[in-house]
């Protein structure tokens, strides 16, 4: 029970106004229309892969590079893995596939979650708008069908960038081989 003193305090408390957050605000651009590419399109991180210099690496150390894959490890909440340019049609993309795993965790048993942005041209900077967070499981490929994201439609075409987020935290090492941008699976491509 509160003393009389502590009653008025938060009275007093009551009164006031709260606070507001600092609204989160939104860079749009403008959707255009993109050709259609050749599919699947494919990033790939290992030694014969797109340059080291062509990627953007944020609290994550390179371990290694090879023919497996760009091996890292996170030195920080919010490691982040910014990828070349590109320009592909939304409509063009039914599931993106990041080829790799988890190798190691500092943390044990708590899940890795990967976290995937994407630039397009309405929505031209990274943003939680244009962003899907999945759990990598544990020695498989993490794949994410588009259908599953909310605003994949309306984030305007094309894609232009893509962002890999491969943990939450600091301690964990993931091998990433490649990230596939794939089209509905028909009769040739399974």
């Amino acid at each position: 029970m509160l003393s009389p003193e502590e009653l008025e305090q938060a009275k007093a408390a009551e009164a006031l106004p709260w606070p507001l957050p600092e609204p989160k605000r939104v860079s749009v651009g403008k959707s255009c229309s993109a050709p259609a590419v050749r599919m699947p399109v494919v990033l790939d991180l290992t030694d014969s892969g797109i340059p080291m210099e062509r990627l953007s690496l944020a609290q994550l150390e390179v371990r290694s590079r090879t023919r497996e894959g760009l091996l890292v490890e996170s030195t920080g909440s919010d490691p982040q893995i910014h990828l070349p340019r590109f320009e592909v049609p939304a409509w063009q993309v039914d599931r993106i596939i990041v080829e790799g795993r988890v190798v190691s965790e500092e943390a044990g048993p708590v899940p890795v979650v990967l976290e995937l942005f994407w630039k397009t041209a309405h929505i031209p900077d990274f943003h939680p708008l244009a962003s899907a967070r999945l759990p990598w499981p544990r020695g498989k490929d993490a794949v994410l069908p588009v259908r599953d994201i909310p605003f994949w439609r309306t984030a305007g075409t094309p894609l232009l960038q893509l962002r890999v987020d491969p943990c939450e935290r600091a301690g964990v090492r993931v091998l990433i081989r490649r990230v596939i941008l794939a089209p509905k699976p028909g009769p040739t491509d399974g």
